[in-house]
């Protein structure tokens, strides 16, 4: 402990926390292992999610470091002292006589501080001013490549390795990219162009066919996925991941449903198969219950579509194949059958506006 209290005290240390770019060191340091730490223990997130955002941070603050200390070092450093040489005040001082770089000069310095060499007041007070110099050049050169620089180049460089530990995508997302590249299925589209009718006819004060037009227009031209992009952006998302979503990987595990009957089939439990998708990991039994988005249903058949032994009537998709049975189950039950067809339910009834 005694030693450890004299290297803490010691001129070296002191030393080391008046420079800038050991500062920068230690709080960097300390947010590439503080934040990933954070994130990991914050059980409002999934455990995939959590270990994503984890490791983008400790890439992102690592790499930032190690960019930080490329540059200051041969650029500001180094060229701030050629700088500094250049400069009509610092041209005068005897003290920098045969000092012609930053490593000549630093080692000058320590001697200087260490008591090792005699030197006037007024050289000792030349060598203050050089180095006070070259840590105003530290600093600016400190803001520039943390504030600029590295959040350009570093975030262009971790969206390719992030790549490798793409973020596990739901169905249901999967199906809402599609359905704004205009390939969703017909039922959800349907919904979703009612729905931004119905509130773009209120907000516009516009006839709600009108709007409904607007909204499909929207939908079909791709304003309405360039906008969803712009969101994504704006919160560090991958963009790229929205024109190729098959580069999202998929649960670990699938289940089929398969038909064991023919005939058609006549009605389907919304809420039974939203349970089915709870057991899957979907959603949360319990707040304490992580969830898990990888979980979800994928529909092949629909309510009046016809069936035949050996069809598949959905794909349940989860990371945890103990779930299946149950939830299995619960899905077989939310159906009912029917030997004849029967008229499809309407989707919409009725806008009231």
């Amino acid at each position: 402990m005694g030693i450890g209290l004299n290297i803490i005290t010691s001129n070296e240390a002191s030393k080391w926390v008046q420079d800038s770019a050991f500062q920068v060191l230690s709080e960097g340091s300390l947010k590439a292992v503080a934040r990933p730490a954070f994130t990991l223990v914050d059980k409002s997130a999934s455990l995939d999610a959590r270990k994503y955002s984890a490791t983008k941070e400790l890439i992102f603050q690592s790499v930032s470091m190690a960019m930080y200390f490329a540059i200051i070092t041969t650029v500001f450093q180094k060229g701030g002292y050629k700088l500094l040489k250049k400069l009509p005040k610092f041209k005068k001082y005897e003290a920098l006589n045969g000092i012609n770089n930053i490593k000549d000069f630093t080692k000058v310095y320590d001697a200087f501080s260490k008591g090792l060499i005699s030197t006037t007041a007024e050289q000792a007070k030349q060598l203050q001013h050089t180095k006070g110099g070259m840590e105003v050049i530290k600093m600016i050169g400190s803001g520039l490549i943390l504030t600029i620089l590295c959040p350009l180049v570093v975030a262009k460089m971790v969206s390719p390795v992030m790549k490798i530990l793409k973020p596990i995508i739901s169905p249901e997302v999967k199906e809402a990219i599609e359905t704004l590249q205009g390939n969703g299925p017909s039922d959800l589209t349907e919904i979703c162009i009612s729905l931004a009718a119905a509130m773009a006819s209120l907000a516009l004060s516009i006839p709600f066919d009108k709007a409904k037009a607007r909204a499909e227009e929207a939908l079909f031209c791709g304003a309405a996925l360039q906008k969803f992009k712009e969101w994504i952006g704006a919160q560090g998302g991958d963009i790229t991941l929205i024109d190729n979503p098959g580069l999202f990987p998929k649960s670990v595990y699938e289940h089929k449903i398969i038909a064991s009957r023919d005939g058609y089939i006549s009605s389907m439990d919304a809420e039974a198969i939203g349970i089915c998708a709870m057991e899957l990991g979907a959603g949360r039994k319990t707040k304490e219950d992580e969830i898990d988005y990888s979980a979800g249903i994928m529909l092949n058949k629909k309510t009046g579509d016809k069936i035949a032994v050996g069809d598949i009537i959905a794909t349940l998709h989860t990371n945890r194949p103990e779930t299946f049975s149950n939830a299995e189950a619960v899905f077989n039950n939310s159906l009912s059958f029917s030997d004849i067809q029967t008229e499809k339910t309407k989707l919409i009834h009725k806008i009231i506006i």
